[in-house]
């Protein structure tokens, strides 16, 4: 019995880093890259113009991409607003508060420096810590320093060979500079100490991506506090859905076909609050919603096996509250997630083993028309269950492929994640954003392909220990009201002679699924031998097939890593899938072989050649480095200077600072 070859995806989803769906929104509004920015600080490209009031509202409203958006344009002073760091500050708080990676990298960049803030290593070190817990590299090569010479902590070898460590596994190149000086410094046993820490550091980082500190804790509560809710809510939600059955028959067939397989969806944020939306069934125990909902527990392109994900709390129009489990999130403007049924329910106050009944399903319609009747089905007033009526006024491609539905049927925040139904009950996108009076679907072809990415060992019902949720069973005691689930997901009866997969190697396991012998999760079969699958770089994922790394559909082979073609064209760019390159360029960028080169800042004296590709300097000024400066100084700037135009001298970069006449670290930073 040959090995059965492994037709799974290493990589499920086009990433896109912090490109999320309200910037694709905004880029459709003809929101514009930022023609130039005069920090090295990770800002997202996007500036604003007559349509600023409406990445304002979103940032009022709680989004936190649009919050980091808004902070770039006061911290640079561009997109229709004037500069102004402590209001930048204020909103990067804002947004680094809900675990914006890049705002909290950006803080504490911002304290490391002393640039806009008063320096304050501590409250550095304490931003940098959270997206280096995150997983952000750069944070983490921060600590490393900072722990390796004393900024703002005591001297740590072993902590700043952790976090190191962590940088350079990601690629930073400065972390492997500074993490092989320093591995070369340290005993063994120092070393045997750091490589402990470095492991239980890795097991703390996928903590704190499957959940956020506290969640699971207060979720007894939640639950708790929502059945009261509903209770008193009961006779007015009975009657909204009077009203609406009487006010429109259309209206009142969908809802009521609806209902059924609609959830209102709860994630506690960890700091006291809870983001809500809406979920809905495709098939007997999974759910779809947005990323956006689930995000304050999940990280963006993961999977998560059946037991093991962020726990959820949803609520079916029985009013019944049940568990669920984040199993798959998507990435960059893919903003979708699935989630797989438990088998916990909440009753007398404790969540207790029930096997959850059947759900019925809503059917994905991959071919809606523009013009067509559509229905918004939803949670958007407390847990109340509502349904609003339009059309499809656009469908909308991006380069990645995500397919967009936008629609004048209202859609407000607790419409995320809810379907977009036409007149026959079938789902023809999933809700997802508005902005102003432009509202946005993804497409239900989207979401047929972001189901189909995951595997079948990945659904079913997810048995939890109703002991990790209830308050009163902290220790070794389970419930009284736990027990084994009878039928184990999936069923693995006793192995015969003929199920053994010894022959191939400690990483094969026969599937009862496929009926043969396969291999574990990053291995493949080759030659009926389990081969262990190579890492491959950021945004790429394993081809089976031709036994390489490829990078995601949208993405380009750029000095070896995978390159989003939104991030080599701009937002307002066009690219061409078919000879992955751009055709048009942002503005500030200008295009060559295909490529969209950023403009270099040619200085106040200068304008760019795009024929030449040079600066074209004034009369009273020369080319140096690049820069246009006053002719008179003809000044050389090294590796780690800038030209000043304010002092018209050569300055030390950032952190950086002069000694004997060259720019170096300095002594703060030894």
């Amino acid at each position: 019995m040959p090995i059965a070859p492994d037709t799974s995806k290493a990589g499920l989803f086009v990433g896109g880093g912090i490109v999320v769906v309200c910037l694709f929104v905004i880029s459709i509004l003809g929101i514009k890259n930022f023609a130039g920015r005069t920090t090295d600080l990770p800002f997202p490209n996007a500036e604003a113009n007559s349509d600023v009031a409406a990445l304002r509202k979103s940032a009022n409203d709680g989004n936190p991409e649009s919050q980091l958006s808004l902070a770039g344009m006061y911290y640079i002073g561009k997109g229709g607003v004037s500069k102004d760091i402590p209001t930048s500050v204020q909103w990067l708080t804002r947004s680094a508060e809900q675990g914006n990676v890049t705002a909290e990298l950006i803080l504490g960049l911002l304290y490391f420096r002393g640039e806009g803030v008063t320096k304050d290593l501590t409250t550095a070190k304490e931003w940098f810590a959270k997206a280096g817990h995150h997983g952000n590299a750069e944070a983490q090569y921060y600590l490393g320093i900072m722990f390796l010479r004393g900024l703002g902590v005591p001297v740590d070898r072993e902590k700043a060979y952790v976090w190191l460590n962590l940088s350079k596994a990601q690629g930073n190149e400065e972390a492997s500079l500074e993490f092989e000086k320093l591995n070369s410094q340290m005993t063994s046993t120092e070393i045997a100490e750091a490589q402990n820490m470095n492991q239980e550091k890795q097991i703390e980082i996928q903590q704190t991506i499957r959940t956020p500190e506290n969640s699971v804790s207060k979720l007894l509560k939640e639950a708790q506090q929502m059945q009261n809710e509903l209770r008193e809510k009961a006779d007015a939600a009975e009657a909204e859905l009077e009203r609406i059955k009487g006010q429109d028959g259309d209206a009142s067939k969908i809802l009521t076909k609806a209902l059924p397989s609609v959830v209102t969806i709860i994630v506690p944020t960890g700091n006291d609050e809870v983001v809500q939306g809406t979920a809905f069934f495709v098939d007997d125990y999974t759910l779809i919603t947005n990323f956006h909902v689930v995000e304050p527990v999940a990280y963006e392109d993961r999977l998560y096996s059946l037991g093991s994900g962020p726990p959820v709390i949803i609520i079916d129009d029985k009013q019944q509250v049940r568990l669920a489990q984040v199993i798959a999130t998507g990435g960059g403007t893919n903003d979708l997630a699935a989630l797989a049924l438990s088998n916990l329910i909440f009753k007398n106050g404790d969540f207790l083993i029930e096997e959850p009944s059947l759900y019925p399903s809503l059917l994905l319609q991959t071919s809606p028309r523009q013009g067509q009747t559509v229905f918004a089905v939803g949670s958007p007033q407390s847990f109340t269950q509502s349904i609003t009526k339009g059309i499809v006024s656009a469908i909308r491609t991006t380069n990645s492929g995500m397919e967009y539905i936008q629609t004048d049927a209202e859609i407000t925040h607790g419409n995320s994640g809810g379907p977009l139904l036409n007149t026959s009950s079938e789902v023809v996108g999933v809700n997802t954003l508005s902005i102003e009076d432009v509202k946005f679907a993804i497409a239900a072809t989207s979401v047929k392909e972001f189901l189909s990415n995951i595997p079948d060992s990945y659904k079913g019902v997810a048995y939890l220990d109703p002991s990790d949720f209830n308050s009163g069973s902290t220790g070794t005691q389970r419930q009284p009201t736990y027990k084994e689930p009878t039928q184990p997901t999936p069923p693995a009866p006793t192995p015969t002679p003929t199920n053994d997969c010894s022959e191939f190697g400690s990483h094969a396991f026969y599937s009862y699924a496929q009926s043969s012998c396969v291999c574990e999760t990053g291995y493949y079969a080759k030659n009926n031998t389990c081969i262990t699958v190579p890492n491959c770089v950021s945004n790429s994922t394993f081809n089976y097939t031709t036994e390489q790394c490829e990078c995601y559909d949208g993405y380009l082979v750029r000095d070896g890593k995978c390159v989003s073609a939104v991030t080599l064209c701009g937002f307002m760019g066009k690219y061409n899938p078919n000879t992955q390159k751009c055709v048009e360029c942002d503005y500030g960028s200008y295009l060559k072989n295909g490529d969209c080169i950023r403009e270099p800042n040619c200085g106040r004296d200068g304008t760019f050649n795009i024929a030449t590709e040079t600066c074209d300097c004034n009369e009273y000024s020369i080319l140096q480095q690049g820069t246009c400066v006053d002719g008179d100084l003809a000044l050389k700037c090294g590796v780690r200077e800038e030209f000043d135009s304010t002092t018209e001298k050569c300055e030390c970069r950032s952190v950086y600072v002069r000694i004997n006449g060259k720019c170096d670290w300095g002594k703060e930073y030894e």
